[in-house]
């Protein structure tokens, strides 16, 4: 059985630094959301357990008061990615992240999947709504192209598609 805990930690880590550089220019407030969990005593010691799952890796708001949500996953496919519903294996399905993300939009807010594609070194961009167990080609969604310093600007990207427009008296600066 692979093991998938750390699959996402690089690209966590490089959202975390994103997200500081987002702050710190003003031009959004993005948190990360850790999974509610409990300490669970056995022979090999306490470990932390999951006691439910969580909403989305990420909430926050954009310049402007845009509320945005979106979840972040990493994959080694080199074609495309799909949203994991698992009947038989609960601890794979991915169905409550979908689900919160497709009310989000429904209010108004901007809500997304961010998915690293390892092999490939990209990132790309799938934007709610969409069906679930749909298959979503890399050559369907939007790609996050690196900016001059090497950063996956996510939220340059939003703009560049006109779903995100920029904050009143942004270019006056």
């Amino acid at each position: 059985m692979a093991i998938h805990a750390n699959r996402g930690r690089f690209f966590e880590r490089y959202l975390e630094h994103l997200h500081i550089r987002y702050w710190q220019e003003m031009r959004a407030r993005i948190e990360f959301v850790p999974t509610p969990t409990r300490p669970r005593r056995g022979r090999q010691g306490t470990t932390w357990v999951p006691v439910r799952k969580g909403i989305v890796d990420y909430v926050g708001v954009l310049a402007g008061g845009r509320f945005v949500a979106f979840d972040a996953k990493s994959t080694k496919s080199e074609t495309g990615w799909r949203v994991k519903v698992s009947r038989r294996s609960p601890r794979n399905d991915t169905s409550h992240q979908w689900d919160y993300l497709n009310e989000v939009h429904a209010l108004g807010g901007l809500a997304f999947y961010l998915i690293y594609a390892e092999t490939l070194g990209r990132v790309f961009m799938a934007l709610m709504p969409f069906a679930v167990d749909e298959r979503q080609c890399f050559s369907q969604l939007i790609e996050v192209v690196a900016d001059q310093n090497g950063w996956w600007d996510w939220l340059s990207a939003l703009k560049g598609v006109g779903v995100v427009r920029p904050a009143a008296g942004a270019d006056k600066a």
